[in-house]
């Protein structure tokens, strides 16, 4: 870190407001990532604010278009272009949560995608254990929290897009209109199998939550075993979407 911050001191000293933002995005990363932590301890239910917290865990990206406006414009970003920035990272954020799953769950503890599908799940009144990463994916499947993760952050992607006035004909908006494409795609697809098979879901889903042995012993049954293959195809089309 202090190697990097040591490449920019050139610039710094040019601008002292380049370095006050700099100071101002990289506190904003830091609390971010630590209200996040303190957040993933409970199943509070999240608001927008809690959702750009975890946008703004990537706040530095902000330094970089702050640099770039100072650089071609003469100046820092106003306020609509940082939250059009806040918006895109969350958008990213949380389609990320749900292909890097495993990987947050144990940096993170419950990120906002599992907070949600454990809210639902219990509609099944069912309940979870401790989850081991093979089992986090049938979680956020089985309970429904795909579709919504994916349209929430479909919404924000397109906010910040729209805060920012990407033009439709750039590189840039075309990546993320086509990123927002395909994500619903395999939303609108695992949604489907959901409402089509809700009573097959409801006996999968307290399979699941009975343990390895119960679920193990249903997906030996070809009907589910067909299903479960199914739905795991449209999740699949989410996470290519995204990487």
């Amino acid at each position: 870190f202090t190697e990097s911050v040591s490449l920019w001191q050139g610039q710094f000293s040019k601008s002292a407001d380049l370095w006050r933002a700099f100071c101002t995005y990289h506190s904003e990363a830091v609390l971010a990532a630590l209200q996040q932590t303190k957040k993933a301890a409970t199943l509070e239910k999240h608001s927008n604010d809690s959702h750009l917290v975890s946008g703004r865990k990537a706040a530095l990206v902000k330094f970089c278009g702050a640099a770039l406006s100072l650089e071609h414009k003469g100046r820092l970003l106003n306020s609509t272009e940082e939250l059009g920035i806040d918006y895109l990272c969350t958008g990213i954020q949380l389609l990320d949560d749900l292909t890097d799953h495993a990987e947050d769950y144990h940096q993170w503890g419950n990120t906002f995608p599992l907070q949600e599908a454990l809210r639902r799940i219990r509609r099944f009144e069912v309940t979870v254990r401790h989850l081991r990463d093979e089992e986090i994916i049938p979680l956020l499947i089985l309970s429904g929290a795909v579709p919504r993760v994916v349209e929430l952050a479909s919404e924000y992607l397109m906010e910040g897009l729209l805060k920012l006035a990407v033009p439709a004909t750039s590189a840039t908006y075309r990546y993320i209109d086509s990123l927002v494409e395909n994500s619903r795609e395999g939303a609108g697809g695992l949604k489907q199998l959901l409402n089509d098979y809700h009573d097959e879901v409801l006996i999968m889903a307290r399979s699941f939550c009975e343990g390895r042995e119960a679920w193990g012993q249903l997906l030996t049954n070809t009907e589910y075993s067909h299903l479960w293959i199914s739905m795991q195809s449209q999740f699949d089309r989410i996470a290519k979407a995204s990487n």
